[in-house]
Parts: C-alpha cells; structure tokens; sequence
C-alpha cells in the first residue's frame, strides 16, 4: 500500500538564497528579566491581495514577482506577494522580514513592527540593525525591544562540544551513525563512497570501501540497527563520487553490512523506473525494517527482508530531508524542509502534520533521531542554528514541550545528518555541501573546512511542559492544493 498525504500542500519548490533564510533559538531557556515590553498598536488587517496573487500557489514564481516588485520600489504590490508566500509556508521566519520590510519601504512603522514582533518569541535571531529597509522603523522603544531581543536569541545556549575534527580534505561526509560495539563514530563520504571509523584524533579508518562486488557508489546516509548488528548504506551513482560510472547516474541501492566485520550482505537496488534516485535518509524501525527516503523524488520505501515496497509519496513536498521511526514503531516522521515535520501513522495509512505551540517554529528541520521516547531535531536554516528535543503527546501528533540542547555554538556552520549513541546525538556541525556544485565540483576550496563533529549530551532532564490550551493546538497548517 502506497500512502497519499491527504493535507493540503504546495506543489512548488521553495527556493530561497542561503543568505535569507533565517535561524530560530530559546524556546525553554529563560527570558531575561526586563522592562515590560512596549507595543506597537493594533496592526492594521494585511492588504487586500490582487487576484493574480491570491490563488497563486507556486512560490518560485511569487518570489520571482516579488523581486521584480522590489526592483520597481512597488512595496505595496512586493507586501503582498510575501504575504501570500507566507500563507503557503508560514513556518518562514525570513519572509514575516520582508514583509516587515514592505511595511518599513512605506514608512509604516505600526505594519513593520507588528509584522516582527512574535519572531523573538518564536527564538529567531536575526539582525534587524544591519537591513537598511528597516531604517524607517529605527527610534522608538519598540525597535529598541525588538532589537535587543532578536539579540538574545544569537547567544550561544548548551554544553554540547566538538568531538573530532575530520581531516581538511574534500570527502563531501554528510552521514553520521553510532557503532555501540566499538563506541565509535561512523561517518560516510560522498566523494570516496566509504564508511569510516573516527578516532579521537580525527583520523579516519576505512570501515566499508567500494568495490565491484557492492557496487557502492557515494554514500549519502548510513544507519547502525544495534539489536542487529547491521550498519545499511544509502548510495547513489552520481557524478560528485569520481568512481560512479557516468552511464549509471541516478542508479541507487541500500546495502546491508556486518556490524563487526564490515562484509556485504546484502544489496537492495532501487528499481530504474526513468528518473533519477538518491536515498539519503534513512530510519530503523524497532523491528528491524528500514525506511529510505530519496532526496530527489518525494518518495519513502520500505525495505523488509530483499523486498522493498514504496510506502509514501507526494509531489507537493518541498523535498524529505530527515526520517525518523518512534520508539513504538507505529509513527515514522519525515522532515520538509520548508513544512516542517510531517508524520504517518504506519498501521492507519494516514498522514498527519505535527504541531506544536505557538511559541516554536518547524521551519528548516535537517536532521530528526528518536530516544528515551522524545524527538531529537536539528535547525539549521535560519540564526542561530539549533539542535532541540520535543516531547509528543500520547498520539504524536502535537509537540507538548520543548528543550533547546545547543544553539549558536562558535562550531556550528551549517549543522546537518547526526545520530543517537551513548547518551548523546552526533551531528556534522559544518556540512560542507554548500560548497559543491549541482554537478560535484568544489566551487570555492578556500573555504574548504575539516568536518567538525559535534556532540550534544542527553542525560539532562527535560523541563516540566506548561499546559497548553486546547484553542493554541494545531499551529499552522499549510495551505494550497
């Protein structure tokens, strides 16, 4: 059985610079003692959206509106195509900025400022000071709030720590999982196609290589199933590993490896159908069957045994970034990167989107993981990135408490892929994708940076979830067709 979401969802790619997207951080962290805070006035109801506007649904072509709104200093016009993005991914910190934006160009400061002011409160961080559109909303005591308050939340929050530091060479590792047998770190290289073993020191060991009988290509997660003693490996032919073989790009498998000694055992391919695959995430489930999802297609399988069957899928998702099975094994999560976490209910064929109260965002989840039955997620698309710990109600399907573990760490780049293990989660603190290509060349190797891999402890208790009111459950959905 295949599973077709049944909310609404966008069918559009959000495509956004790195430099506008934003960062979430305190959510449980207490607030510093300060004046009450001041308030702008009732903010004046959002401006009636032309039609043109209103029953768009793709938002590449609204932002590219919007641009060209902005080139004209038509604010007005650029307010309200942001305003419809928002609608369609409201989880979007960066846009309720330029929207704040809009209203600034026009020198409304009660729109602008009311346009910001549940970002702090939600933990975004940016730095307001440094937008020249925002000049218009300097000089008063709300700006002087919203100021201090954006700055509170790029301050560094956790004891988590650097771990090893991976060697300055561009091996493009993305993929982390915990050996318990050797308590060691596992890492997998895109560019080489191996799995390695990490010291302390950084240094490197193979584990798994590619050869002619694996036929592993780069590797783009891996996933250690403890009970079992397994180590699965996603891969894909693709041309940013240099031993894939061009007339196989897009050919994909999972492969199956002895824990203690690294051999084969078996290799499930991903069946050609005409388009391009990359499993790269994926998820054990507590009896021992695994999840793939694939990074281009919006697909999820199922492995069982040799069998792989598709379980989920849905055009309309920005793209699947993180799974995760929880501890009863009933519920897998799946992270979009710009619609939050979505989850299906595995024995119902139903899907659902998780919600949580008005004080977090779900904006720009990485990475998910499960233990000691509460939910492990990295953010890292908006200041500060973050790596937080919910806790779910009985059902999961509603966030009841939340925990900041690290946030804002001097080590944090672009945090990424991590993995539970001996009461911690592991992560690649600076994922260094973002200096490669679409087609795998290393755009700047100046700024190449050994992988540092960063450890965030979990044995500090979570705090006490606050009640939380029947009428602020089920933030926000997203809409469109």
């Amino acid at each position: 059985m295949t599973i077709r979401f049944d909310f609404k969802l966008t069918a559009s790619l959000l495509v956004l610079s790195l430099a506008s997207m934003v960062q979430a951080q305190p959510l449980s962290a207490p607030a510093p003692a300060a004046a009450p805070v001041p308030t702008a006035a009732p903010a004046p109801p959002p401006p009636q959206q032309e039609d043109d506007i209103a029953g768009m649904t793709s938002v590449p072509d609204l932002l590219r509106m919007g641009s060209e709104a902005a080139e004209r200093k038509d604010w007005s016009r650029y307010g309200q195509i942001m305003q419809r993005v928002l609608e369609l991914r409201p989880y979007a910190g960066n846009i309720q900025v330029e929207i704040a934006a809009s209203y600034a160009m026009r020198n409304d400061k009660t729109g602008g400022y009311n346009a910001l002011m549940r970002l702090p409160d939600q933990g975004y961080g940016f730095d307001i000071a440094d937008d020249e559109r925002l000049e218009n909303l300097h000089g008063t005591q709300v700006w002087d709030y919203l100021v201090e308050h954006f700055g509170d939340h790029r301050k560094s929050i956790g004891a988590g720590k650097v771990v090893a530091t991976l060697p300055k060479e561009d091996l493009l590792v993305e993929s982390v999982a915990w050996d318990p047998t050797r308590k060691a770190v596992l890492v997998g290289s895109v560019r080489t196609g191996k799995v390695y073993r990490v010291g302390g020191d950084g240094k490197l060991v193979d584990f798994v290589v590619p050869n002619a009988a694996n036929g592993i290509g780069g590797v783009f997660d891996i996933a250690v199933d403890a009970a079992r003693k397994v180590l699965w490996v996603a891969s894909a032919q693709v041309p940013h590993a240099p031993k894939s073989d061009p007339e196989r790009y897009g050919e994909s498998a999972v492969l199956k490896f002895d824990l203690a000694t690294g051999k084969l055992l078996r290799r499930v391919d991903i069946a050609a159908d005409g388009a391009p695959h990359v499993p790269s995430s994926l998820a054990i489930a507590p009896d021992g069957s695994l999840f793939v999802a694939d990074s281009v297609q919006p697909i999820i399988w199922k492995i069982e045994d040799s069998s792989i069957v598709k379980v989920a899928e849905n055009p309309k998702l920005t793209g699947i970034r993180a799974l995760v099975v929880n501890g009863r094994g009933d519920v897998l999560y799946l992270a979009d990167h710009e619609l939050g976490i979505l989850g299906i209910d595995l024995a119902a064929g139903t899907a659902f989107q998780l919600t949580g109260p008005p004080s977090l965002t779900l904006y720009a989840v990485d990475a998910l993981a499960w233990h000691d039955n509460k939910m492990i997620a990295v953010q890292n698309g908006f200041p500060p990135a973050r790596v937080m710990r919910f806790a779910l109600d009985e059902k999961g399907h509603q966030i009841v408490n939340t925990q900041i573990l690290d946030a804002a760490n001097a080590a944090f780049g672009i945090p990424g892929n991590g993995a539970v293990g001996d009461d911690g989660f592991y992560m690649i603190a600076n994922s260094q994708k973002h200096l490669v290509d679409g087609q795998g060349k290393l755009m700047a190797p100046a700024s190449l940076e050994g992988v540092r891999i960063f450890r965030s402890a979990l044995k500090q208790p979570m705090p006490e979830p606050l009640p939380l009111p029947a009428s602020l459950r089920g933030q926000p959905t997203p809409q469109g067709h």
